[in-house]
């Protein structure tokens, strides 16, 4: 009966032991990730994208807050995304991103909807 006791308790101190280990290792892993991702964060203003720093603060040319420069390509993505062109002589045709027509060869457009869409809730009195 001892000896089940006995034996029972280096197996548990032993899983304690390896869950130890293993979330400490988890946690130095994730740790320097962590790390890692923030030396590579770079900064930029929104008007002058020539403007990077390594660290938030301001755009020595107008001031402006710099911000993640990942974050502003995905916000000018998104724009891009939303923008709807459109032939002058063909207003079927609809692309989401500039070229000529497919039917007649023509610059395309931004479409005039869409510009009233994106300033939807806007007051221009």
């Amino acid at each position: 009966m001892k000896q089940k006791v006995n034996f029972s308790l280096v197996i548990t101190l032993i899983t304690m032991s390896l869950i130890g280990i293993s979330c400490n290792n988890a946690s130095k892993k994730s740790n320097n990730e962590t790390q890692k991702e923030m030396e590579h964060i770079v900064y930029t203003c929104p008007m002058h994208p020539e403007v990077e720093k390594s660290e938030p603060g301001k755009c020595p040319t107008c001031g402006m807050n710099l911000v993640k420069k990942d974050a502003m390509m995905k916000h000018s993505d998104m724009q891009m995304n939303d923008t709807i062109y459109t032939c002058p002589m063909h207003a079927e045709v609809e692309l989401h991103e500039m070229g000529s027509c497919p039917k007649c060869g023509m610059d395309l457009v931004i479409k005039e909807n869409n510009m009233e869409h994106s300033h939807e809730g806007h007051n221009h009195d």
